[in-house]
Formats: C-alpha cells, sequence, structure tokens
C-alpha cells in the first residue's frame, strides 16, 4: 500500500507542477485527440448551444465521457471536479445541501435554494435534486446569480442535467458492476428509431444496491448508509417537420433505504446535566448518571471510529419506519418551433414527491438513568407535494443582435401528509414518546418576465443586458399536534377555530427586479475575455407555525427553568435575500510547441445583503411541547451582510495526444460585514455560517497508455480532490480533507463494443465529515455525516449501434 501511496502523491505532483507551464503561445488548437481532454464541449448556459469557450459565464462542463472515466455515480460526486462546489447532506439523504461562492441553503424551511439543480431545463425542488447520473448527455455548474435567461431566478448558480436525447440511429448499451459492500449495479440504454428522421425513442434505466457502509452495534438496529436504488427514463423525440421538433421525457426514480449515520464527534461536557436540573428540576446527582452515560458512549463512538455506532433508532415508543425513503416522477416536455431567425420554444415540467426519513440526532442509543430511558433528539419529516413548471421562450439570432425573451411559472403545493416529528429530551418509560408532529402545508407561487440580449459593437466585441421581474408567493398552513399530521382540511379547518394554539395560516409576498450586464471579447480565436455584473434576489419565505402562545409572544416566567419567553412574531416573515456581484473572466486555448492546453480562469467580488441564518431556539427555553414551536426547533433569519470575493481557474494540459493533466481550483474569502440585532436571536459575526471552503481544487490525470491488450484501449484515470476547512453550521467548522479517486478502464475489445473498467474511490480510506447534523455548543453532542470509505469495484459495458 505504501508504494501504491508514493505512486499517486508523485503523479499528483507532477499534475501540479505542470501548471506552472507558461501559455507561450496562442495558436489555433488542433483536432482533439484520442485523450478528449482538450475536447470542444457544448454549452446551453444562454439557451443556445455554444461552444464553453465563447459563453462569458463561469462554467464547469462535465461531458458524458466525463462522467464514465471519473466514476460519477450520483450528483453529490460532481463536487470532486467542480472548483468551490460543495454537496453534503446536512438534511439527511432526502435533502442535499449545496453550496458554491459562500452561498447556500438552511436545511430547514421551504425556501429556493441559493444552486439550483435542473433536470432537462426543468428546476428540481430540493428533496429531489440529488438524481442518479446514468445515461446522460452532460452536467453544466453555471456560477453565480443567474434569471435573465431561462428558470428560476438564483442567487449563486445552477446545475444543468441533461439527460441523453433520442437520435434517428439504433444503439445502446448495457453495464453491470459489483464492488465491496456487496454493491451491485445494472443500467442500460436502447435507443430506436420509430418513424424514420420523424419519431425516435430512448428507455434507459439503472439498479444499484449496497449493504450499509456503517456498522450499527446496538442491538435490534440496522446498519446505515445503504443503498437501494431503482431508475427508469423514457424519451420519445417527435419532429414531424424540419423546423417543429417535440422532446417528452418521463423519469422515476425510487430509493428505499436506511438513514444515513450521524456521528456523534464532539461531547458538550455538563449541557444535558444543566438542561435536566434547569429545565426539568432534576436532582444533580440524577442528572449526573444520565451525563456520564452520554460521556461513555462518546469515548465508545471516538474509539470505534466513524463508521461502527451505537445509533438507536428502533424501540423508542414512537413505531415509526426507521427509512430514508424517497420515490419522485416526473414529465418534462420541450416543445421548439423554428421559424427563420426566430425560435419559439416552450418548456413544461411536472414532479411528483414523496420523501420520508427518521433519524436519530444525537447519534447514540438511548440513555439510562434514574428516571428511565431518555431520548435526546430523534426526529424525522415525511412530504408529500407537486412541482409545477411551465416556461416560454422566444429567441432571436439576427446578425449582430441575439436575443430571449420569455416567462416562467411556478408552483409546488401539497399533495399528502407534510409533516415533521421530533422526539426531543423524552423519558419514554416515564410518559411514552411524546412525538411532536409539526405539520407544514406549504404552497409556493413565482411567476416572472425575463428577456436578455448580445449586441455585436463590432466583429469582437458584444454587449449583453438581460432583467427579470419576478413575483413571489407564500401561504403555509401549519400547526404542531402529538397526537399525529393534520390533513391540509383539518389544518384549514383548526385554523379557522382562531384558537391560540400555534395552528394558522402565514402568509407572505414579494416581487422585484433582477438584471444582468456585461461586455465580452473575442480577441483572437483562441482567447476570449468577459466581464459581467449580475443582481440576483432569493425571494420571501415564511417560519412556521403561526406564533401565537405565551410561549413565543414574550410570556413572563413560561419557559423552561422559569425564564421569559422569546417574541418571535418579528421572525414569522422572512424577507428577500440580495446579491449583487462583479465577475471578469478569461477563457484561453494555448499551444507551446507540441504541446497545447486551455486555461479559464475568473475573478469575483459579491455584496450579499440580509443573508439567511439558520437558529436554533432550544437554547432560549421554549418548551418541547410549546403548540407552537418553531418547525424543527429552529428559525430562518435575515441575520447579516457579507462580502464575498473569489478566484477560480481550470488548466488543461496536453503534453502528448495520450496524456493529459488538469487542475480546477477555486479561492473563496467570505467576510461578514455586520450582523442585525434581534434581540434574543442577536449573532456574533463568528456565529454566522460560511459555507463555502477556503480553497478546494482538484488534480487529475488521464493517460491513454500506448499499449492495445486484446486490441482494446487502455486509459488510466487518476484525482486528488483537496478542500479546507469551512463553515457547516452556526460557525462551526468541520475540517478539510484529501480524496484521491482512480479508474483503469479497458475499453472497445477487439472492436466489438466491449469494454471492463475497475475503479476506486477513497483509495487510502480517509475519514472525514461532510456535513453537520447538530453542531451546536447548546445540544449534548454534535453529531456529523460521515463520507464513504474506500469502495471499488468493476464495471462490464457492452455498447451497440453507431
Amino acid at each position: 500500500m505504501r508504494s501504491v501511496k508514493c505512486q499517486v502523491l508523485a503523479t499528483s505532483a507532477l499534475a501540479l507542477f505542470a501548471t506552472a507551464v507558461p501559455a507561450l503561445a496562442q495558436q489555433p488548437a488542433d483536432q482533439p485527440s484520442v485523450n478528449s481532454g482538450l475536447q470542444d464541449i457544448v454549452v446551453t448556459a444562454r439557451r443556445r448551444e455554444e461552444s464553453l469557450q465563447s459563453v462569458p459565464v463561469s462554467i464547469t462542463a462535465i461531458s458524458a465521457e466525463m462522467l464514465e472515466q471519473k466514476s460519477v455515480q450520483d450528483l453529490s460526486d460532481v463536487a470532486t471536479l467542480t472548483p468551490g462546489f460543495r454537496f453534503s447532506q446536512e438534511g439527511g439523504k432526502n435533502q442535499p445541501t449545496l453550496s458554491l461562492r459562500g452561498l447556500g441553503q438552511l436545511p430547514i424551511g421551504e425556501g429556493v435554494p441559493a444552486i439550483v439543480a435542473y433536470f432537462n431545463d426543468v428546476p428540481l425542488s430540493k428533496e429531489g435534486g440529488n438524481i442518479p447520473t446514468f445515461d446522460l448527455a452532460n452536467i453544466q455548474v453555471l456560477k453565480g446569480p443567474q434569471g435573465t435567461l431561462f428558470g428560476r431566478n438564483t442567487i449563486g448558480g445552477a446545475v444543468l442535467v441533461n439527460s441523453k436525447k433520442p437520435t434517428f440511429d439504433t444503439e445502446g448499451y448495457i453495464q453491470a458492476g459489483y464492488g465491496n459492500f456487496d454493491y451491485k449495479e445494472l443500467e442500460g440504454a436502447l435507443n430506436v428509431p420509430l418513424a424514420k428522421d420523424v419519431a425516435a425513442l430512448r428507455i434507459a434505466a439503472q439498479y444499484r444496491n449496497r449493504d450499509g457502509r456503517t456498522k450499527n452495534l446496538t442491538s435490534g438496529n440496522p446498519d446505515l448508509d445503504d443503498t437501494n436504488q431503482l431508475s427508469f427514463r423514457a424519451s420519445l423525440l417527435l419532429q414531424p417537420t424540419e423546423n417543429l421538433t417535440n422532446t417528452l421525457v418521463f423519469d422515476y426514480f425510487r430509493a428505499r433505504e436506511k438513514p444515513a449515520a450521524e456521528v456523534p464527534n464532539r461531547y458538550n461536557a455538563g449541557v444535558l446535566s444543566g438542561i435536566l436540573v434547569g429545565g426539568f428540576g432534576f436532582a444533580p446527582a440524577d442528572a449526573a448518571v444520565y451525563e456520564a452515560d452520554l460521556a461513555s458512549l462518546f469515548a465508545q463512538q471516538q474509539a470505534n471510529g466513524p463508521y461502527k455506532v451505537t445509533n438507536e433508532l428502533v424501540n423508542d415508543g414512537s413505531g415509526l419506519k426507521v427509512a430514508a425513503d424517497r420515490r419522485i416522477w416526473g414529465i418534462t416536455n420541450t416543445t421548439s418551433l423554428e421559424l427563420g431567425d426566430v425560435t419559439i420554444r416552450n418548456i413544461f415540467g411536472y414532479r411528483d414527491v414523496y420523501n420520508y426519513q427518521f433519524v436519530n440526532t444525537q447519534g447514540t442509543r438511548q440513555l439510562i438513568g434514574p428516571q428511565g430511558r431518555l431520548v435526546i433528539y430523534h426526529t424525522g419529516a415525511e412530504a408529500n407535494k407537486s412541482f409545477l413548471t411551465d416556461e416560454f421562450q422566444v429567441l432571436g439570432d439576427m446578425g449582430r443582435l441575439n436575443w430571449i425573451a420569455g416567462a416562467f411559472y411556478s408552483k409546488d403545493e401539497p399533495t399528502g401528509t407534510n409533516v415533521n416529528f421530533p422526539q426531543q429530551f423524552s423519558f419514554i418509560d416515564l410518559y411514552g414518546p411524546a412525538v411532536n408532529y409539526s405539520t407544514s402545508h406549504y404552497t409556493n407561487s413565482s411567476f416572472a418576465l425575463f428577456a436578455q440580449l448580445g449586441f455585436k459593437i463590432t466583429d469582437k466585441l458584444t454587449a449583453n443586458a438581460g432583467a427579470r421581474y419576478t413575483w413571489d408567493k407564500v401561504k403555509a398552513c401549519a400547526g404542531n399536534s402529538l397526537a399525529g399530521a393534520l390533513s391540509q382540511q383539518q389544518c384549514a379547518d383548526q385554523a379557522a377555530l382562531g384558537l391560540p394554539d400555534g395552528t394558522g395560516i402565514v402568509k407572505n409576498k414579494g416581487d422585484y427586479a433582477t438584471w444582468t450586464v456585461g461586455l465580452d471579447y473575442q480577441a483572437t480565436d483562441d482567447l476570449f475575455l468577459y466581464v459581467t455584473s449580475r443582481r440576483g434576489i432569493r425571494g420571501v419565505n415564511v417560519n412556521t407555525p403561526l406564533f401565537e402562545t405565551p410561549f413565543t409572544t414574550g410570556g413572563v416566567g413560561a419557559c423552561l427553568g422559569g425564564v421569559n419567553c422569546p417574541d418571535l412574531r418579528p421572525y414569522q416573515e422572512v424577507k428577500q435575500e440580495q446579491v449583487t456581484d462583479v465577475e471578469l473572466g478569461m477563457k484561453l486555448n494555448w499551444r507551446a510547441g507540441a504541446m497545447k492546453g486551455r486555461f479559464n480562469v475568473s475573478a469575483f467580488q459579491t455584496k450579499y445583503k440580509d443573508a439567511l441564518q439558520f437558529f436554533n431556539v432550544r437554547p432560549l427555553g421554549i418548551p418541547p411541547t410549546a403548540p407552537d414551536q418553531p418547525t424543527r426547533t429552529s428559525l430562518a433569519i435575515n441575520a447579516s451582510n457579507a462580502t464575498v470575493r473569489g478566484i477560480e481557474a481550470e488548466l488543461v494540459i496536453e503534453p502528448a495526444p495520450w496524456l493529459t493533466f488538469s487542475f480546477g481550483g477555486a479561492y473563496v474569502d467570505q467576510k461578514v460585514d455586520d450582523v442585525k440585532p434581534f434581540g434574543p436571536l442577536t449573532l456574533t459575526k463568528n456565529e454566522v455560517t460560511l459555507p463555502t471552503p477556503k480553497f478546494s481544487g482538484t488534480a487529475a490525470l488521464r493517460a491513454v497508455l500506448p499499449i492495445r491488450p486484446m486490441e482494446g484501449e487502455l486509459a488510466f484515470n487518476a484525482d486528488l480532490y483537496h478542500t479546507s476547512a469551512y463553515d457547516a453550521q452556526f460557525g462551526q467548522q468541520l475540517p478539510g480533507y484529501d480524496v484521491v479517486n482512480s479508474r483503469l478502464e479497458l475499453s472497445d475489445i477487439g472492436g466489438r463494443g466491449i469494454s471492463i473498467a475497475a475503479y476506486v474511490r477513497n483509495l487510502f480510506d480517509k475519514q472525514y465529515p461532510i456535513g453537520p447534523a447538530v453542531l451546536l455548543s447548546s445540544f449534548p453532542a454534535s453529531t456529523v455525516y460521515y463520507g464513504d470509505p474506500r469502495t471499488y469495484g468493476l464495471q462490464l459495458t457492452y455498447r451497440f449501434g453507431s
């Protein structure tokens, strides 16, 4: 193992050394080699097919070939290929958290994420954002505010995931794989023409299954972090005339899994005793027994390491299913009509989402003491929602002037149960499970008009300008109950009674303008320069339920320990967030003798106003049984103003047709300018979460070896991903880490379309946290989610047709 590690480190050092080679000349690059490291990637960032190298937006574009070469299995793997992009699971498996350029999303509430994922041009909900990556055409990560060209208005960026479209050729593939943790995968696609040059159908499917990679040492409780997923996709292309095209895509995804493991990583000594004595009136000696048990469990966890836990989820009296289940299906329909220089396009999307998970946030078994078993914090959620979007576009290309104008509409609404069910500081032998069912039925609607144009001032200089106006509405019927979840009708009926029980309807609305202005300059065929400035806004939101009892309206002496309760009514509504950025960029293809390459770099500064912050209200003394305790015991508040500056760079060097080195890195400096006074919720600058690491990057190589075993092409890929420490929650940091991945593939054996590959992810078996569960110093223990240990496997692929 030591020799293997030395070889990979030497490879990484060579890749880093290669990044120092200067761009000595700017001659047109030759056609891309079989190595395809310098392939001219076509992107659709501006809703037109354009070369990556001539778009005035910072983009990381990952082709279908690169997805295969990097053994990408789901969207979370894209983070290791995109400088500055972080993908974690702060909300568990079912609610991935994306951050980019210092902007992210909160694990609570129903607001639009700062970075929105799209599937075939249709925006996804945050519950359904981590989609499988089989049979894709490409993935594009757009950085910075978006919205004057398409879709939702976003403040941080967009991730565009595009599946392979049907063609008029008969072709396809089938792939089978096996790996450690008894990992099994089977996927394939079949493309068939139905009528020559008129209709074609593409069907693709994938099945993945893996045992839990986190061993649960508590008897009767399941292992965690398994994989059990089934996906299906059918795409129908109709082209009745040369200028009319319709593409209909149906996709289905199902996951029946166990939860991700929440692993204790910090013991906050004395916090539990303080809660039991001050809040519950325990004798200090009794509280000390529970404190000692927790300390013992934490010591045991430290000895076991992160992949062996004492995570007890069953036998807590709740009867709740221990699972992380998802079921998502969707329809996308894109119709395009070309009328000379004008194209009319409509993009319709509908998605139905079912999401359920139940997790043990304390990360240990139940504590044992004089008052029987104690559950510190179990929590879960079920969501049933539909998401409808429609986008109408008119595009024109008239020589010096190109433009797009459009309208966007979206609405998401409940289709069934929508509830969180925390079980907090519950003495289950004395009082039963005491699960607090916190219902929140959200309905969000948004309508926008947008337009952008580009005008060629000269043959090389182009001015770009865009504008958008958006109207948002949010309404939530919410309430808490110990008896169970409220249906939408039950919630509305109870709200109509007007009782001071926290059940009520909360509304908010807002409208706003956003814009883009910029210049780009095609200095030579190989050198492209641009400058752009954008305004982005994340719309209004609400906190739930309705704050109306003494526990949330400043009741004197009504909260735990006889303290005065906070007044949360000023935080019932959440205001808009605003970002304004300036970005300068350069995209360069270069050649120095036989060596050629690509160097793209961008520098940006973002002013972030009224930034949202996650705030847990438990330290304020609100009883767990309060009827209007905030959902998930937390609020989203407009807490601060910040400045984010950074540099992003991507370099590809091809010293020979068979060898490519690449490096991508992002340096991001995040500074809190000021925090807002909020009475009992006042934060310090150090407590504001800055979610993007100061530095992250990937060094990689790809070598197509000069030997041809069995008349096939033998290629080796390796990449080293590094990230520095980053704020994870409430200003608390998680450490940085390094991960090495590699793949060896023998493809097109004997010219028969057969390939075999061996891959290893996390080659050196690093143990690293990828996101927080709870990192609050006011909790008895902090818990985190860990990345996968070393995983490896074999894949056998057969491709047929053209």
